[in-house]
């Protein structure tokens, strides 16, 4: 047999997941039990459905966890682009919907081995068809937008005043290869690396 791992290997990943009052370790339901050496998860909509998937790094490969959940949630991405990356990194964007506020620190920093789009991804609740926004860049300037359409991905640039809307690409899902699936509902989808 090869070698797969690292000397500190043969130790099974953890997964927390916040449920409110504190954080408890899910990886066992999640399906990340394994022990490939993990080096990083990273949420990213990999079929453009709206819902966060999870692509988990290992010295082995990469892993796709695709979100079957099903609900009539809405959802809504901001891209941020900006001429220097320095003023898009550490950006905040918050979101106003109803009466609720959330908000998103926007950085590439996804883990060990990994890497994040510059984009904030909000959940919606299923009646939210428009958000307003206020991005606080890096700089400390501000810019706001009113009723952003949700279900779409937003592009907002540093020093325009309106946004554009991006179409958000799809997997085709007879092209992704499903290997397993789980009682959470989550597919496991392998990279054949």
């Amino acid at each position: 047999d090869r070698f797969r791992g690292s000397f500190s290997g043969d130790e099974k990943d953890v997964f927390f997941i916040n449920d409110g009052g504190g954080f408890f370790d899910a990886h066992a339901l999640l399906g990340f039990d394994d022990v490939l050496d993990g080096r990083a998860v990273v949420p990213i909509d990999v079929n453009g459905d709206g819902r966060l998937d999870l692509a988990h790094r290992s010295l082995d490969g990469i892993r796709l966890y695709l979100n079957r959940i099903q609900n009539t949630n809405r959802h809504i991405e901001l891209e941020l682009k900006a001429k220097s990356l320095s003023l898009a990194e550490g950006a905040e964007v918050v979101i106003k919907a109803k009466d609720r506020r959330l908000l998103r620190r926007v950085s590439i920093d996804g883990s060990f081995h990994a890497q994040l789009p510059l984009r904030a991804h909000f959940g919606v609740d299923a009646d939210i068809d428009a958000v307003d926004v206020e991005v606080r860049w890096s700089n400390g300037k501000r810019a706001e937008f009113k009723a952003l359409a949700t279900q779409r991905r937003h592009i907002i640039r540093y020093g325009r005043k309106g946004t554009v809307v991006k179409p958000i690409a799809r997997w085709p899902l007879e092209s992704l290869p499903v290997t397993a699936a789980t009682a959470t509902g989550a597919d496991m989808v392998l990279d054949p690396n």
